[in-house]
């Protein structure tokens, strides 16, 4: 990677409550000293779309479109209201906190999203956007007790209120990933 290529996606932040609030059932996680990798609170996010390694040329690329999508889409929330597993509780490689229902504003912001980045080469996704909060990743077996404790917790609601995209830098290091936001763009009110 040269000097002037980073790694990067594009992410709305979430609430302090839903992060503590998240970071409670991740510590309740722990005690199953399973091989969990948990997500440290403070990187958690709704992740829109990861770009991987970009350079100088596609940062700018990626701003425009950001920008160019500010006008487009008005603020609106997503509702957080239970826990799952990607592909499911009895094969999990990753824990997430996400909804139960389909937001429309936002699969239609993520599906613009794809389709402008795609005009820049970026690859489009070919699955359905799941918006979701990843909190852990599965290392390896053991992990049934906490995938069963997951999967029977009873999830308080919370609402992400989705007012501006991040594009933010993510700089991997042996203690974890290091988030610095190099802009914002604020939605329509």
């Amino acid at each position: 990677m040269s000097r002037d290529t980073i790694r990067a996606f594009i992410c709305f932040e979430i609430s302090d409550a839903l992060r503590q609030y998240l970071e409670t059932i991740i510590e309740d996680g722990r005690r199953f000293k399973e091989a969990i990798s948990w997500t440290r609170p403070g990187n958690i996010h709704l992740t829109l779309k990861f770009l991987g390694n970009i350079d100088a040329q596609q940062r700018e690329a990626v701003s425009g479109v950001l920008q160019k999508l500010t006008g487009a889409f008005r603020a609106f929330a997503v509702n957080i209201d239970r826990l799952g597993a990607f592909p499911n509780f009895r094969r999990p490689r990753v824990f997430w906190a996400g909804s139960h229902a389909d937001n429309p504003a936002l699969q239609r912001l993520v599906a613009q999203l794809e389709d402008e980045l795609g005009t820049y080469g970026f690859e489009k996704e070919n699955r359905r956007f799941t918006p979701h909060l990843t909190i852990g990743r599965v290392k390896r077996m053991p992990f049934v007790k906490t995938a069963d404790f997951l999967k029977q917790f009873e999830f308080e609601p919370h609402t992400i209120e989705c007012r501006e995209m991040i594009f933010m830098k993510s700089e991997l290091n042996p203690g974890g990933a290091i988030y610095t936001p190099l802009a914002t763009f604020p939605l329509q009110p």
